[in-house]
């Protein structure tokens, strides 16, 4: 196996390349082609030479990847810095957030209960554990495990702050993806095995394929080996070091570790044919489903239990996505030729480099990444976004608003709500605060229904010390989203300070 590891120190790239094993770039005999016959060129060697010029082109920091070929991992690469800010290099043991890889895994040990007799798929969860986020709707007792894996509950991705999970459509009706039906089954398997997550995955994952590295709850090691997640912009963000393990996206891996797990899947290790088979069957269709705006993209789209699928030129294929916000990766694998390239980064960005990376390699539609729809990093207006941001924390709120300007005219249809409200967050997290003020009033009078938007420019102007124009802010939110229960704490708690303050 070939580990090729690319260090960025400051604007010069430095690579070098260690071989082991069998001499996987030796030159071998002399070609009998004919002269003019095209050189099919090595993958690996075009991953080596393109990825940290993409990496650079999208302020990527961080990114390290394993490529298979004919089932086995045959080169690992680890490119750039860990961390920005003290320029500590990522390594083949640099840990990263896995997000939503998290999933395929914990499907693969629920699979692996379900051959030993020790789970079934169509077995109701309410049967197991009745969760009490769920106690208000009978449509509860209609989800299995089944259900979950294919991601067809009706259950929402996320209910962030609630108590209680109400469903976006009946059960089976459609495909709708939902960590929230992830949790569900976690739970359930956790109140039947008296394990935790942890446990149950270092059981049936992580011991026997030896993924060494490879966590859902933060261990002592990944306080050194962990990478800094970074913004789109490249700033260093806050580590997520989660006690407890969640099923759904708390997972942090390396390359190497997950690709032997990937290549588990070819084989089908550690589970039946029949249920290997299955986890890489149709059990959902894309097609209907509300998410994603690429209905061509849909009909190529599947979902099994727990993997993305895929048919594209190449044939099938079965892939996903993490989305930590800040962290950002992707796996995409050939069952028929065993290849398979896998990659996380430590940036917010890295999505915006998928068709670029998997481009090099595989001469495939990727309908999936079609589907998803992130900004690509050498589209122009996510070039303009990131000039906007610049010229803020460069030039100041003039230069910074003016370039905004600049950016909304020459790319109208790109710049939206949730951009420009991004920009101001972003801003805020820097400390530049009225900065951060400028873009969320500009928010509020180009999409002055928008709730949020209203809500958004209160927390700034909270974060100001402005309390009797957040609370009007935060009222203003309130009248166009009565439901805003964070919006309604926070005026309580002003006006109580305020109260305070003015009687003494």
């Amino acid at each position: 196996m070939r580990s090729l590891v690319a260090a960025r120190i400051g604007r010069v790239l430095l690579v070098s390349v260690l071989l082991g094993g069998t001499a996987a770039c030796s030159p071998g005999p002399e070609s009998t082609a004919a002269v003019d016959e095209p050189v099919p060129q090595d993958p690996v060697m075009v991953l080596l030479d393109s990825v940290p010029v993409i990496m650079q082109s999208a302020d990527v920091p961080g990114l390290q990847l394993a490529y298979l070929e004919a089932g086995h991992v045959t080169a690992t690469a680890a490119f750039g810095y860990a961390d920005s800010e003290t320029e500590e290099p990522v390594s083949d043991r640099t840990v990263f957030e896995a997000a939503s890889l998290s999933k395929p895994v914990f499907a693969y040990a629920v699979l692996r209960m379900v051959d030993r007799g020790e789970w079934d798929l169509d077995e109701p969860l309410w049967n197991i554990l009745e969760y009490e986020r769920l106690a208000h709707d009978d449509r509860a007792r209609e989800l299995t495990t089944r259900l979950v894996l294919t991601h067809t509950t009706g259950l929402p991705n996320w209910a962030w702050g609630e108590t209680q999970l109400n469903f976006d459509a009946d059960p089976g009706e459609r495909w709708g993806y939902s960590g929230e039906g992830i949790v569900y089954l976690q739970r359930a398997v956790e109140a039947k095995t008296g394990l935790t997550l942890e446990e149950l995955a270092t059981r049936e994952v992580f011991d026997p394929l030896g993924m060494t590295e490879t966590h859902y709850a933060w261990v002592e090691s990944f306080d050194t080996l962990a990478a800094i997640p970074h913004d789109e912009f490249g700033f260093p963000a806050n580590r997520r070091t989660p006690e407890a393990g969640n099923a759904a996206g708390s997972l942090h891996t390396t390359a190497t570790d997950y690709a032997r797990f990937v290549g588990a899947m070819f084989t089908g290790e550690g589970l039946e044919p029949e249920t290997h088979a299955a986890m890489l069957a149709r059990g959902a269709s894309l097609v209907g489903a509300g998410w994603g705006d690429d209905e061509e993209a849909k009909t190529h789209l599947f979902w099994g239990l727990g993997w993305g699928l895929e048919e594209g030129r190449l044939g099938s294929s079965f892939w996903h996505w993490g989305d930590q916000g800040t962290a950002r990766c992707f796996v995409v694998a050939y069952p028929e030729t065993g290849d398979a390239l896998v990659y996380f980064t430590n940036s917010a960005n890295g999505l915006a480099i998928a068709p670029a990376l998997l481009g090099l390699v595989f001469d495939d539609d990727q309908w999936a990444l079609r589907w998803l729809d992130y900004d690509r990093y050498d589209d122009p207006a996510h070039q303009a976004r990131l000039g906007v941001m610049r010229a803020f924390m460069t030039d100041g709120p003039e230069a910074g608003m003016a370039e905004f300007e600049r950016a909304r005219v020459e790319h109208p249809d790109r710049l939206d709500e949730g951009d420009v409200n991004g920009l101001g967050y972003v801003l805020l997290r820097r400390g530049a605060v009225e900065e951060a003020i400028l873009v969320f009033e500009r928010n509020t009078i180009d999409y002055p229904e928008s709730s949020n938007v209203w809500d958004s420019l209160g927390e700034a102007l909270r974060e100001a010390g402005r309390l009797e124009e957040s609370i009007a802010m935060y009222r203003k939110s309130i009248e166009l989203d009565p439901g805003n229960a964070n919006a309604r704490r926070f005026v309580a708690e002003m006006e109580e300070e305020l109260a305070a303050a003015g009687s003494e």
